[in-house]
């Protein structure tokens, strides 16, 4: 048989034993609790991604529409200056053929103010030999 020292000193134990049950119910409470608390945190950053997301979605479709703006300005571009490059050697070839034109001119002017020159000497000489 047991003596009663022995009973009281169980008894104690297994008071001592619940308590360290009860606190460790208690800190497992406290522990739930937190992490509830990160829950509702983890909720709030995925709120927060979600939102970057659309966001990066917005900025990737931005930049494609400005992609594509800027390549259809690159090829404006690219017949606009194939347009001005054709016009370009028009032009050069027009100024050529003036060019020519106003040698030819000027050279008729030559020769036409030679014969004139001519004249006026030739009718000077004529005066003075008479």
């Amino acid at each position: 048989m047991t003596s009663l020292a022995d009973l009281e000193a169980r008894i104690a134990a297994l008071e001592a034993d619940r308590a360290d049950y009860r606190a460790v119910l208690v800190a497992v409470g406290a522990l739930g609790q937190r992490i509830d608390g990160f829950g509702i945190r983890f909720d709030a950053v995925d709120t927060r991604f979600d939102g970057i997301d659309e966001r990066l979605g917005n900025v990737a479709v931005t930049t494609n529409a400005n992609r594509e703006a800027i390549n259809a300005l690159g090829e404006k571009l690219a017949s606009h200056q194939a347009y001005t490059r054709t016009e370009f050697s028009a032009l050069r070839n027009e100024l050529s053929d003036h060019r020519q034109e106003t040698r030819a001119n000027f050279r008729a002017v030559d020769e036409r103010f030679a014969e004139i020159r001519d004249l006026i000497v030739d009718g000077f000489n004529e005066r003075r030999g008479r």
